[in-house]
């Protein structure tokens, strides 16, 4: 479902530039600027807008984030005097200030170049003003001829079915700002594959630490230290694994911490400590996270639906999880005469099906 931010969204100025990979020695390649606005027809601009809308506008692909640098060389900067001076050769030269930022933070030959797009318009019923920047990569493919031919064509872009592309837009309204950021690596259940120098070095962002992604982070963290666990057994793995997915369903509990946990449910004080110095140095290392936070399960309830036992042979048990703890036990584990490692479980109820 398309965010509402983005509903009715309305181009007033494009331009476009184009910028180009490092060369052999990660040298600079000097960009192609363009001194005129770019002219789309009617049809045109609505159609740009419904790709912006699709893309930015799915949840699943975007988020919400804050601005980190603010200073007079920053896109925050360049997209404010936008907003503050609607000229257009304002608009045209802080577009190019954009584009060599962009050359700038691209410091990786595995980097692509392509077409750097900066739009400016409006959303939501001219609530909010917006200052949109697409970074799009070339594409190749064909287009029918007017004779019923088809044509080669090697330089096409924003088509519908294209994902190379990332997308950072500023919005205002009043004298507030949101920002928001589209990557089509972008996996939202654990905000990987958003890439660094698109949001960081270039956009001058940083993640914006609500309480969703701080309870996912506090999930997805706790159940890698579980796993990377080396001196305890397979059948207290499982019995963590169970204690984190009950302290995360439990609606009685509102608010969660490394240290709540920690105290409640790992017995050994070594394995406490190594705990919470693994969570704030590999997991929240890039934060303060000394405190309580409120619990929002929303990016992680589709992992905590359902429960499952890997087995080594490949074996997987499955079963929803309110109900695991309570028709699932682990009576021993052990290995026989050919040291093969064997699981005895109780399962509560009959076979029902294969």
């Amino acid at each position: 479902m398309p965010l509402s931010e983005f509903a009715n969204l309305s181009i007033s100025k494009i331009i476009t530039h184009e910028i180009f990979k490092r060369g052999n020695n990660k040298e600079i390649i000097s960009p192609v600027l363009n001194d005129e606005l770019t002219v789309l027809n009617q049809d045109g601009l609505s159609t740009l807008a419904d790709r912006i809308v699709a893309a930015i506008g799915k949840d699943s692909k975007s988020i919400e984030m804050s601005i980190r640098d603010n200073s007079q060389t920053s896109v925050f900067a360049y997209a404010a005097s936008i907003f503050e001076d609607d000229r257009d050769d304002n608009f045209i030269e802080k577009s190019k200030d954009i584009a060599n930022k962009l050359v700038n933070a691209q410091t990786s030959r595995n980097l692509p170049g392509g077409i750097v797009i900066l739009i400016k318009g409006t959303s939501r019923y001219g609530e909010y003003d917006l200052v949109l920047v697409i970074k799009a990569e070339l594409q190749s493919g064909f287009k029918k001829s007017n004779n019923n031919d088809i044509e080669f064509v090697n330089n096409l872009l924003l088509t519908p079915y294209q994902k190379m592309y990332k997308l950072g837009v500023f919005l205002k309204k009043d004298s507030q700002y949101r920002v928001f950021v589209y990557d089509h690596n972008l996996s939202k259940s654990e905000e990987q594959g958003l890439s660094q120098y698109f949001y960081d070095s270039f956009l001058g962002l940083k993640m914006l630490y609500t309480n969703k992604f701080l309870t996912s982070k506090f999930y997805n963290g706790t159940k890698q230290f579980i796993s990377s666990l080396a001196n305890i057994t397979d059948e207290d793995k499982y019995d963590l694994n169970t204690h984190l997915y009950s302290y995360m369903k439990n609606e009685a509990i509102i608010t969660i911490s490394l240290v709540d946990f920690s105290d409640t449910y790992i017995i050994d004080a070594d394995i406490r400590d190594q705990y919470i110095t693994y969570m704030r140095a590999e997991i929240f290392n890039d934060m303060d996270f000394n405190r309580s936070i409120t619990k929002d399960i929303s990016e992680i309830k589709s992992k905590l639906r359902v429960r499952r036992i890997v087995f080594s042979t490949g074996v997987k048990i499955l079963g929803a999880s309110d109900d695991f703890e309570q028709n699932v036990q682990i009576i021993n584990q052990e290995s026989n005469e050919n040291n093969e490692v064997q699981t005895i479980l109780k399962v509560k109820g009959e076979i029902k099906g294969s």
